[in-house]
């Protein structure tokens, strides 16, 4: 086998001869085509930029570092215009994959301004609300109001698509996938020719210029394994961009489902407070009448002071859920609507796991760091072979330099030294990165299996309970009013009417924590499932 290589010269500006390269007996000719063609397309543009070049710095240019400077930007520019080019083409792709994310401008303009009429109807400063004046008592309007018109404020579908737009940790994602976006469109661009130019300024005023077109014909699979791994990242960014929105989602429609079952407990605190001062006044008459005890009347006063700070604290927490929305959507928040019933159907807990299994972004997120741990293996495994470069120079030269002007077509050979034995252990540590990844997703999916299985036990819980749950509370509204007629003939004490508010209070209380807390736990399981998602939620809740 002969080793030989044949290179024809090439004329920048003149006619090309398509060169026939042969090295270890493999003909490069078809290889080379492609390559051939984009040194026809660029030929003319190099000439010119070339003797442009040494024209403008013989005649227009004097400084030393002007000469240098011009020859940057003119580079630089071409580049510029390249990667404006590819940036907007990426730009277009993020966009139509996201396009919901842009209607929350329009929703967020009406809710703004639904708000700002309410404020203006509402209250007396008519003043836009800030994190500062939020206190209990911007609550206690529509907490007290139970009427359907009080629900004019915010769903939750508004508030998720605010979240999503506003939110700190999704926004976080979202440049993160952008950047993954734009790293692979480095990668790829690898595969084609590269560009430079340099200039030799010497002590005199000779100048000379070198203009360099370069190809890589083989890397050994470095670019190949550059381009997977960036693909790979580009799905690990996707996957966490997806899964901080699920994890947003979880967060808010719970806090959610929280206000709302706190609402219906105010409402039933308030309910209690008004009863127990019925109560006291009864009792402040019979004893003002010498017909009952001073302690009856004692009792009754620390059982409706116990009545007003229970609602007291109901107040708080509400005002404490609210201000965790706010901070989720990044704005003051002031009125929720009530949400919809969702429909479950019969579902078991082996289909709900099995859905979330597939659907799981943050599964999705190990398994494309997997794929990216071993295309970083085959990227670290490429180092240790040469690279295959073919290249075109051209050097021109002012007329005073002692270089000629020369125009070549040349093969390169190259090796990368000094790695030594460090790449072995840079294979090695990249390998173990991919196995942490799998032990990371087999430790994902236990957790997933156990998180369903939790809220699906709990589910099938309050699901028995409803019912013994609703007689109670029908039962314990009778209770007191028979146990008040009984008090008045003698047979039944003041402190058995008391306990017989308080056991109808209590009644409703868990009655509203059983319905609200079953509404958010089904709505946490298709969310989970991937039933309810950014595309469809605003039809389901």
């Amino acid at each position: 086998m002969h080793h030989e290589a044949l290179i024809k010269a090439l004329p920048l500006g003149g006619i090309l001869v398509t060169p026939t390269i042969r090295i270890c007996g493999l003909n490069l000719q078809t290889v080379s085509q492609w390559w051939i063609v984009s040194i026809r397309v660029l030929s003319p543009p190099l000439d010119w930029l070339r003797k442009g070049t040494l024209s403008l710095f013989e005649t227009h240019l004097a400084s030393t570092r002007f000469r240098l400077l011009a020859l940057t930007l003119a580079i630089g520019a071409g580049f510029a215009l390249m990667g404006i080019a590819r940036a907007n083409a990426s730009d277009d792709r993020y966009t139509q994959s996201d396009e919901r994310l842009d209607i929350n401008l329009e929703i967020k303009e009406q809710v703004l301004e639904v708000q700002s009429m309410h404020s203006a109807t509402g209250r007396a400063d008519a003043t836009e609300p800030t994190f500062e004046e939020d206190t209990i008592s911007d609550y206690r309007g529509w907490l007290l109001d139970t009427s359907e018109d009080v629900f004019l404020g915010e769903t939750l579908p508004d508030l998720l698509l605010e979240a999503f737009s506003n939110s700190p940790d999704v926004l976080l994602r979202r440049s993160e996938l952008e950047a993954a976006g734009y790293d692979l469109s480095a990668a790829k661009w690898a595969r084609y020719p590269s560009l430079s130019a340099d200039v030799e300024l010497p002590d005199s005023d000779e100048n000379v210029a070198t203009v360099r077109l370069e190809q890589s014909l083989w890397t050994g699979g470095r670019i190949t394994g550059q381009i997977d791994s960036a693909k790979a990242d580009e799905e690990v960014a996707k996957a966490a961009f997806e899964e901080q929105r699920l994890s947003t989602m979880l967060d808010l429609t719970s806090t959610y489902y929280e206000v709302v079952r706190l609402k219906a407990r105010f409402q039933i605190g308030m309910a209690n407070e008004s009863e127990h001062r019925r109560l006291l006044d009864i009792i402040e008459r019979r004893v003002a009448a010498n017909v009952s005890a001073q302690a009856d009347q004692t009792q009754a006063q620390a059982r409706f002071q116990q009545a007003v700070r229970d609602r007291i604290a109901i107040e708080q927490q509400i005002a404490t859920a609210m201000s965790r929305i706010e901070r989720i959507v990044a704005r003051p928040v002031r009125e929720l609507v009530a949400p919809r019933e969702v429909q479950f159907g019969n579902r078991t807990a082996a289909s709900l796991i099995r859905q979330s299994l597939e659907y799981s972004p943050a599964l999705k997120r190990l398994t494309a760091q997997i794929e990216a741990s071993k295309a970083q293996v085959e990227v670290t495994k490429s180092n240790k072979w040469p690279q295959l470069v073919l290249g075109m120079k051209s050097t021109s030269a002012s007329d005073t330099a002692a270089v000629d002007d020369d125009e070549s077509v040349y093969l390169s050979f190259r090796v990368q030294t000094g790695a030594g034995l460090s790449n072995l252990s840079e294979v090695r540590a990249a390998a173990s990165r991919a196995e942490v990844s799998t032990h990371e997703l087999l430790a994902e999916q236990h957790e997933l299996r156990r998180q369903i299985q939790s809220l699906w036990v709990e589910y099938r819980g309050l699901s028995a309970q409803i019912e013994p749950a609703r007689a109670l509370q029908a039962a314990s509204a009778e209770i007191i009013a028979s146990y008040l007629r009984q008090f008045q003939v003698g047979r039944k004490t003041w402190l058995d009417v008391l306990n017989a508010q308080r056991e109808k209070t209590a009644a409703s209380a868990a009655m509203a924590d059983i319905e609200y807390t079953l509404m958010n736990i089904k709505t946490q399981l298709l969310i989970l499932a991937g039933e309810i998602t950014v595309t469809n939620m605003e039809h389901i809740l």
